[in-house]
């Protein structure tokens, strides 16, 4: 690795594992080399080492993978944020992660509150004060955007972050109008040794956008400069396919040596550039006799999407089958047929995907949590019990997988002895959580204890009342109850709220 032979080491690293699969070492150079190639692999070995030595620097370093390679709303980093225990709030990493997620997500305020505190924790950290300032470029405040620009301009120079500097204000200056500043910021940026492959995509971007005539000659150079780097090719095709150069972009590809050809992401580069012609029959020929190995998964995938768009249906499922058993139990393969389910409108395997990630990999909570949010989007209630009842045999103290399924059960009037246990189990532990009081009251209604019921509800705040989800239930206990006009406003805010299919019944029958 320090030497940069990096096919050596992956040769070595494979050794080791094969003598020893929790090798450590092995394991974190593997993550490495995942890592510098772009690989959607460094999420399994950084999964991997998580499990091996689950120290909170490696669960840190897990989340950021998954930040990498997961798409919104990032639900694996979300999930290990939020399960890190109370000092990983006192560590630098913690706080850069939240705020890498905060920013892919828009939430801009969210991430400069975590930058302004990972500034804190490391006053020295000069880059952490650079952040924030890139932060608040975007800030509605013009006195902080200007004194924000003010800060990078003069840090433009600065031998060690002008680099970054530059590369704050490239995106500024675009996303501005900007364009002979960006050119200025961009070529500076350029020339230094420590540009990166994405600077140096940025860059062909705003000579685009300039319409300056050495577009053509920076494009050849960098592709001359990348064509021993497999992430690098990957990198370039995916911007000549953004900028419609696919068919270019294909004919480079097929130039380059048969050895850079068949190493990953190549392939896929290649394969993205058939997508983006529409050349269905073409991706066939192409994918039809190759073998991508630990990636196998993927090529079958495709050949799969490519049957999908030819309206060869069965031969289309057939492929699909097959992808996801040679995806076998690799979270991170499975994870990343997951998302291609989603780019694809496939909400069936995508559906089938996540239960498949919930029932081999326990530990996976954001998968339960990814079909919850499907099944509410779609009214599933028996979807949200199956979640529930999941989430639960993983989770037995689980409060809150206890009520969603008593809640569920009750409106699905299925296993109504174990609903009204858990129910008054739920209650137990919060007496005093709004969802959890109006389940058991709703629950002793549906024994008929109606009035109990409702003394219960009765001694929740009128701000809870009035929130739909217990509004839903405190309206229909009063309606049973016979008070009709008292019930009558908590309808009206129940029915602004998501319901499912079976409140919406049971809401309907209490007006009538």
């Amino acid at each position: 690795m320090a030497a940069r032979d990096y096919s050596s080491a992956s040769v070595s690293a494979r050794q080791a594992l094969a003598r020893n699969p929790r090798c450590l070492a092995a394991c974190q150079i593997m993550a490495a080399l995942a890592e510098i190639d772009g690989s959607p692999m460094a999420l399994g070995w950084r999964q991997r080492i998580a499990e091996i030595e689950p120290t909170l620097t490696n669960k840190l370093m897990l989340a950021g993978a998954a930040l990498d390679h997961q798409s919104p709303p990032f639900a694996l980093t979300a999930q290990i944020l939020e399960e890190l225990p109370a000092a990983a709030s006192n560590m630098v990493p913690f706080h850069i992660v939240s705020a890498a997620r905060a920013i892919k997500l828009n939430r801009l305020a969210d991430a400069e509150r975590e930058i302004a505190v990972a500034a804190a924790l490391e006053p020295a950290n000069r880059l952490h004060q650079m952040n924030l300032a890139a932060l608040r470029l975007q800030s509605t405040n013009q006195a902080l955007a200007i004194e924000a620009r003010v800060m990078l301009g003069r840090l433009r120079t600065d031998p060690m972050l002008g680099p970054v500097a530059l590369r704050h204000l490239v995106v500024d200056h675009i996303r501005s109008d900007e364009l002979a500043e960006a050119l200025s910021c961009s070529t500076q940026l350029v020339a230094d040794p420590r540009a990166t492959l994405e600077d140096r995509l940025q860059h062909l971007s705003v000579l685009k956008q300039c319409q300056e005539p050495d577009l053509a000659t920076s494009l050849r150079s960098l592709q001359q400069r990348s064509a021993t780097n497999a992430a690098a090719i990957y990198g370039v095709t995916g911007w000549m396919i953004c900028n419609r150069q696919a068919t270019d972009a294909l004919t480079w590809l097929q130039e380059l040596s048969p050895n850079m050809r068949a190493r990953q992401p190549v392939p896929v580069a290649m394969t993205d550039c058939y997508v983006a012609k529409d050349d269905w029959a073409g991706l066939e020929r192409f994918l039809r006799d190759e073998s991508w190995n630990s990636m196998d998964f993927l090529r079958l995938a495709y050949r799969s999407r490519a049957a999908e768009r030819r309206n060869e249906t069965l031969t289309a499922a057939a492929h699909w089958r097959a992808s996801v058993r040679e995806a076998g139990d690799r979270l991170w393969a499975l994870d990343f047929l997951w998302q291609l389910t989603e780019r694809w409108q496939r909400p069936q395997d995508k559906e089938d995907l996540l239960w498949r990630i919930a029932e081999r990999f326990p530990s996976q909570r954001w998968a339960l949590r990814e079909l919850n949010r499907i099944y509410a989007a779609s009214g599933n209630t028996r979807g949200h019990a199956k979640v529930s009842a999941a989430m639960l045999a993983s989770y037995p103290t689980d409060v809150a997988a206890k009520n969603d399924l008593a809640a569920t059960s009750l409106l699905l009037k299925t296993n109504l002895k174990r609903a009204h246990e858990l129910a008054r189990e739920v209650y137990e532990a919060g007496k005093t959580n709004a969802v959890f009081v109006s389940t058991y009251a709703y629950s002793l209604h549906v024994q008929g204890k109606t009035d109990e019921g409702l003394r219960l509800m009765q001694a929740i705040s009128e701000t809870s009342l009035r929130e739909p989800i217990i509004a839903i239930y405190y309206a229909i206990l009063l309606a049973a109850a016979g008070e009709r006009e008292k019930a009558e406003p908590y309808f009206g805010v129940a029915e602004k709220g998501p319901m499912l299919p079976e409140e919406r019944q049971l809401l309907a029958q209490a007006r009538r």
